[in-house]
């Protein structure tokens, strides 16, 4: 049901994610983030895709920290993003929710990819490059 206790907690983990943001406090706004994200599939109904999405959990969360710079930029639009699903979710709208979520997790995957390309490049780097030798 729409007001039901994955609701309770999807808006309990968006006023705890916008407390972060006000906050920016980086640490506490991954870690509802994920809440969300995992909310979200945990109520889908679909407990294989759940399963992946839990596998990759490690790996989205080492990707998460070597962003976080880039992901900071966008706190804001991230918390829009969530608060517009949440909404659609609450009207009925299944049709429209999915298009936000897709929507949400491509755009922001690209501005943070870009962001990130824009801080690796202005990073100095700390380790030489290997050195390639040749084969004989």
């Amino acid at each position: 049901s729409r007001r039901g206790p994955a609701m309770v907690r999807l808006r309990k983990t968006l006023a705890r994610m916008r407390t972060a943001v006000l906050a920016g406090d980086m640490a506490q706004f991954s870690q509802m983030d994920f809440e969300f994200h995992r909310e979200i599939m945990a109520s889908a109904g679909m407990p294989r895709l759940f399963q992946v999405w839990s596998s990759l959990n490690g790996l989205l969360l080492i990707w998460l920290l070597t962003v976080q710079d880039s992901v900071r930029q966008l706190l804001r639009e991230v918390l829009n993003d969530h608060l517009q699903v949440v909404q659609a979710i609450r009207m009925g709208d299944e049709s429209l929710a999915k298009r936000l979520l897709r929507d949400h997790i491509v755009d922001r995957g690209e501005q943070t990819l870009h962001g990130s390309r824009e801080i690796a490049v202005e990073t100095p780097r700390t380790v030489p490059p290997r050195r390639r030798t040749k084969r004989q």
